[in-house]
């Protein structure tokens, strides 16, 4: 059995600890939002395959409004996401505030040569990646492989063309930080 040391008791880790439930909900919402991202597909397939064949309008009728409720459900659950993540950035604040504050203060009195608000950046810096779509992006980065076993499902050109068109992307984005 492997023992792990038992993490030091610091105001980030304490910081951190109340982000954990709130990166939790995110990851859940990432969860539907993503397998809900995947119904505007599934309803063409089901219209192409079911409704032009038979010419059912009712089929139709009653596949628009499942497609309407869960695209519905879809624009909720992205709505909410942003708001839980910038409530615990809120709480993530709250928690290191007062202790950078102070830290902040001590070596402002100790030495007066300035770099004191460089610790609140720094704090302002984790928050917003935590609450922002750096840890979002986190959350849906799992998904990749299955949108692209989708892909190759339903043909492997759609597959193909998914992996250049992310090795593509993935290509831009390095090219454009440098």
């Amino acid at each position: 059995m492997l023992f792990r040391p038992k993490e030091k008791a610091t105001p980030l880790n304490e910081a951190f600890r109340t982000m954990y439930p709130v990166i939790g909900m995110a990851v859940v919402f990432s969860f539907f939002i993503n397998l809900l991202a995947l119904v505007s597909p599934l309803f063409m397939l089901q219209v192409y395959d079911r409704v032009l064949t038979s010419r059912n309008v009712l089929t139709l009728v009653f596949l628009t409004l499942i497609a309407l409720f869960l695209l519905a459900i879809y624009a909720v659950l992205e709505t909410l996401r942003t708001p839980v993540l910038v409530r615990g950035g809120v709480q993530f604040d709250a928690s290191l505030r007062d202790r950078i504050y102070r830290g902040a203060l001590e070596v402002n009195l100790k030495r007066r040569g300035g770099g004191e608000s460089q610790a609140f950046r720094d704090a302002d810096s984790v928050r917003e990646f935590l609450t922002g779509a750096g840890i979002l992006a986190f959350c849906d980065v799992p998904w990749i492989p299955i949108f692209v076993g989708v892909a190759f499902v339903l043909h492997p050109y759609f597959g193909i063309l998914a992996i250049i068109a992310g090795v593509l992307i993935f290509g831009l984005a390095v090219t454009n930080d440098y």
